[in-house]
């Protein structure tokens, strides 16, 4: 999928989804990532997975029935699935909104696609304060262009 398709496609789910796809979109994520790491081509070629993270100020939201921040409960998603992923399958972190107030463009590969490494994933979480804009859209793009393509299955979640 070219990275135009991308861009159209996620602003058309963005204006059917609003902010409520935000709340419903994390745990669908997280089951995406298992399914991932589960699907027997893994045993032909290295999965890959580009874990992509709002670190946006509406992350500081809570979702309606929990008393924890969105981002806190990211975080601990992820504390609980990156051990479970095969070694061999490779991730990558995506930040975006994270930086800088009000910037449209805040997006950085925090962890480059290489073989799961969970201490340095969750590492770069640690001291990432949620504080700016939602470019979602951006951010799938970056993500989705540092994916080589060809064998294996290939994951932006």
């Amino acid at each position: 999928m070219s990275s135009v398709a991308i861009r159209h496609s996620l602003a058309r789910l963005n204006r059917i989804w609003g902010p409520l796809g935000k709340a419903i979109l994390l745990p669908v994520l997280w089951v995406a990532v298992a399914i991932s790491a589960a699907n027997p081509l893994a045993a032909q070629s290295p999965a890959r997975i580009q874990i992509i993270l709002d670190g946006s100020g509406s992350m500081w939201g809570k979702i309606p029935g929990s008393s924890e921040a969105k981002f806190t409960l990211a975080r601990q998603g992820l504390r609980q699935i990156l051990p479970a992923l095969d070694r061999t399958t490779e991730v990558g972190l995506v930040l975006f909104g994270h930086r800088r107030r009000g910037d449209c463009s805040d997006v950085e590969q925090a962890v480059a696609l290489q073989p799961l490494n969970p201490e340095q994933i969750l590492s770069s979480l640690e001291s990432l304060s949620p504080r700016g804009r939602g470019p979602l859209t951006l951010a799938m793009v970056a993500a989705a262009d540092v994916l080589p393509g060809g064998e294996g299955k290939e994951s932006l979640v």
